[in-house]
């Protein structure tokens, strides 16, 4: 008898444990009250299948985010359901569930507590996975750039005011059946939340991630987005599949009845949901030409998410429809969402709950059976469905925004950019994962901060510990190579400062030089005019004792004439001695300004040799340094990618190390070449001393030869006017003045060749002198370059911490 009644609608394995029972025990157990129980035993089974929904977004969200975030993701989870348990327990069931004021918001039932009635505690345990869910949703939205303080803010608005408003909308008469709210009047389905709860925490995560922005890096300069990969897809597909067991709970366990109902709803859920996996993947293979691990994730869960509205009213066949809908249109909205909107969602949060809870709402009318419309015509059901989705969103995203637009005004809700930069991890938990120092410190090196002087804490015997103990050590190897490099950078900075004072030096010197030059050519210049002049002067008196002979043999007549005529070239012959000893003069002063030359020419001579000693000393750090930056490419090669930022330092050292020895080589070729001219330069005043020496010879002989002819030249005047038969005599006279007068203008024309030749020669040491102030401006600017070379490198050296200022410079080779 007691089997008998037991049976109907009872499993048998069921059956089997109350057969156990004590004898005497079956006479209080109705039938009634075991469904009762079973019910209990349902609901709260299936409320431990939705809460742990929270350990599959859990793992979702951390997978899907970035290691040095991950800590914070798993603690927003566990903190939204905390806050989300106080806070629907002492206000949220009680305006969601309690009784309705106008349909719009309950009034009873704030502060839970034991009434007698176990049924409305059970009911809450089961609604509160749910509100936790809503709230959760968010995360993963926002995840690595929201404050911690502003999510849990966000935990208590969604927990204690949207979700349980809406939610009494359009669930108000599920505990309190006299309730009326809206739109469960008006006939809305939503029989396991696809608007009520996941539509719900999708718009709030649009309000979000409008207002806080994308992460760094996200889109570049023009809009296109980029790839910021999760830390562990591992980790993403086993909080999915988790999610996929925890759905069986969210949608079976809404009958909030042990049923036969349950069957059908969890079979629509598992078939819409792998429907829509199988859907995704395929999708995602044709758009990115590959199988990206979030599309099969995101086509699954929006699958999920669109069936839980009609789960209950659908057959097969619509969850097939509902799921291939989803598999397609939540990929494509997150795309769209992404690439037009410029929305960055980690997770895809606001196209899996968002639209595909949306999409689910709408299409329930559309696939559900005739007979589950109970009469109420398709499109008049499709206009009931649009009114509650629309609800949904105007209400959710408009709270949201407007509490997120009113904190980022008064204190932001964004963490600031060298936060979001370590990873939340550390930034609002002072927490970190074992390799999230190896990371910081490889991110740091990359980008040139890396603070050489400091070194990894490599402790334990994991992985991470032995990996930081190689890192040290090439940070030790490292820190050597920057330091030596600094240090040779430091000296020749200090050998470019002497090379610039050096030049300097030589161009003061040049410049003086080629003064004096100048000088002595114009100088020269007017001796040689003088000397062309006076060697005419006397080409003339031998023209004019050439007539005088002429007419003395003529005629004797005219001896009277020729004595006038040797008088007057007397007194030429007297200037022509006077000119002479002029000329002497000059070259004297000719010769001293020679002497001035040849000592400035002998004192660059030496300059150029400390020049060429100078880049000698150049010629050696450059090859060292050379050296240098080929053992720092060796360093960062052998530190792979890490070392990509220090290879671009020793690429720059290296072919700042070429451009010196280039410099070099051109130095001490200018040097040679004017060692070279100077060298000839110095034998030409040399030989100018000669010819100087030698005109002063010739003008001292010319002006006695010429002074004692001219004293003879007035013996023969007197003979001639005391006498006019020494005409003969008075003819050979004038022939011997007439040679000695051409020998006189001979020499001076000599004089005048040789003074040209030194004029030429005087401009010469003058174009030479501008040519080594030229050199030496050119040498100033190669100075200034080396030293500019020097100083970008220990610029860029300085990004690496101050261990190139730990020695002195290396001091100027001799």
């Amino acid at each position: 008898m007691r089997a008998r009644r037991l049976a109907l609608g009872v499993p048998a394995g069921l059956v089997t444990c109350l057969l156990a029972l004590p004898a005497g025990a079956e006479e209080t157990l109705t039938l009634a009250q075991l469904q009762k129980t079973m019910d209990f035993v349902w609901m709260l089974l299936a409320a431990g299948l939705v809460l742990l929904m929270q350990v599959g977004f859990l793992l979702l969200e951390a997978g899907l985010a970035r290691s040095k975030n991950s800590i914070n993701v798993a603690q927003k989870n566990i903190a939204d359901m905390v806050i989300a348990t106080v806070v629907f327990w002492a206000v949220g069931f009680g305006l969601m569930f309690g009784n309705s004021w106008g349909g719009l918001i309950g009034t009873s039932g704030l502060v839970l507590n034991d009434s007698g009635d176990s049924w409305p505690l059970a009911f809450f345990v089961f609604q509160l996975v749910f509100c936790g869910t809503a709230a959760t949703i968010l995360s993963g939205a926002v995840a690595e750039r929201m404050k911690f303080g502003v999510y849990l803010g966000a935990t208590l608005l969604v927990s204690g005011l949207i979700y349980p408003i809406f939610g009494h909308w359009a669930w108000g008469n599920l505990l309190a059946t006299d309730n009326q709210p809206w739109l469960a009047a008006m006939g809305f389905i939503d029989f396991a939340g696809s608007t009520v709860v996941h539509a719900v925490g999708g718009w709030i995560a649009l309000a979000g991630v409008l207002v806080i922005g994308p992460r760094i890096g996200k889109f570049t300069s023009d809009g296109t987005p980029r790839s910021i990969q999760g830390h562990s897809p591992v980790l993403a597909t086993s909080g999915a599949l988790v999610l996929f067991v925890g759905w069986i709970g969210f949608n079976g366990g809404s009958t909030t009845a042990a049923k036969p109902e349950i069957g059908p709803i969890i079979a629509h859920t598992m078939i819409a949901g792998g429907v829509a996996g199988v859907v995704g993947m395929m999708l995602g293979r044709v758009l990115d030409g590959y199988y990206r691990p979030d599309r099969v994730i995101n086509g699954l869960l929006g699958g999920l998410v669109a069936i839980t509205a009609g789960c209950a009213v659908v057959d097969t066949v619509g969850a097939v429809i509902i799921g291939a809908v989803a598999g397609v249109v939540v990929p494509l909205a997150q795309d769209w969402l992404e690439r037009h909107l410029r929305i960055d969602d980690v997770v895809g949060a606001v196209a899996v709950h968002g639209v595909g809870g949306t999409l689910g709402t709408l299409m329930l009318a559309v696939v559900m059976p005739e007979a589950a419309l109970n009469g109420v015509d398709r499109w008049s059901q499709l206009g009931v469905q649009a009114v509650g989705a629309v609800t949904a969103f105007v209400w959710a995203f408009g709270c949201a925004w407007l509490f997120f637009a009113c904190w980022h005004k008064l204190g932001g809700i964004r963490v600031p950019p060298e936060d979001e930069m370590i990873g939340l991890n550390i930034a609002e938990h002072r927490t970190k994962l074992g390799f999230d120092d190896l990371n910081h410190a490889f991110r740091n090196l990359a980008s040139g901060t890396l603070d050489l002087r400091q070194r990894l804490a490599a402790e334990g015997g994991d992985e991470a510990g032995e990996l930081g103990s190689e890192v040290n050590r090439f940070l030790d190897r490292l820190e050597d190579v920057v330091s030596v490099t600094g240090r040779w950078a430091a000296g020749l900075m200090v050998e470019a400062r002497s090379l610039t004072e050096l030049a300097t030096k030589l161009s003061r010197e040049a410049g003086g030089a080629e003064s004096a030059a100048t000088a002595a050519a114009a100088q020269l210049s007017s001796l040689a005019v003088d000397e062309i002049r006076r060697a005419a002067e006397e080409h003339l008196v031998a023209e004019q004792l050439a007539a005088a002979e002429g007419r003395i043999q003529t005629t004797s007549a005219s001896v009277a004439v020729s004595a006038d005529t040797v008088a007057s070239a007397t007194q030429t012959l007297a200037q022509a001695a006077n000119r002479s000893v002029d000329a002497e003069r000059s070259t004297h002063v000719c010769r001293d300004q020679a002497e001035v030359a040849t000592a400035a020419l002998a004192k660059l001579e030496a300059l150029t040799a400390e020049i060429g000693s100078f880049a000698q000393s150049i010629r050696g750090i450059a090859n060292q340094t050379n050296m240098l930056a080929l053992n720092a490419t060796i360093e960062a090669t052998r530190a792979g990618e890490a070392g990509r930022g220090f290879t671009v330092v020793a690429g720059e050292v290296k072919r700042l190390a070429f451009e010196t020895q280039r410099l070099t080589d051109d130095i001490e070729r200018t040097i040679g070449a004017f060692r070279d001219g100077a060298g000839a330069a110095r034998e030409t005043l040399a030989a100018v001393l000669v010819a100087i020496a030698d005109a002063q010879v010739a003008s001292r002989d010319a002006a006695g030869a010429v002074g004692g002819e001219a004293e003879r030249f007035a013996e023969v005047r007197a003979r001639m006017t005391a006498d006019a038969q020494t005409t003969e005599a008075l003819v050979a006279l004038v022939q011997r003045i007439a040679g000695s007068a051409r020998a006189a203008a001979s020499g001076q024309q000599d004089a005048a060749i040789e003074l040209s030749g030194l004029e030429a020669k005087a401009t010469q040491n003058r174009d030479v002198a501008r040519a080594v102030a030229s050199a030496a401006g050119q040498l100033t600017d190669a100075a200034a370059a080396v030293q500019s070379a020097a100083i970008r490198i220990a610029e860029a050296l300085q990004s690496f911490g101050s261990v190139t200022g730990d020695a002195d410079p290396v001091p100027r080779a001799a």
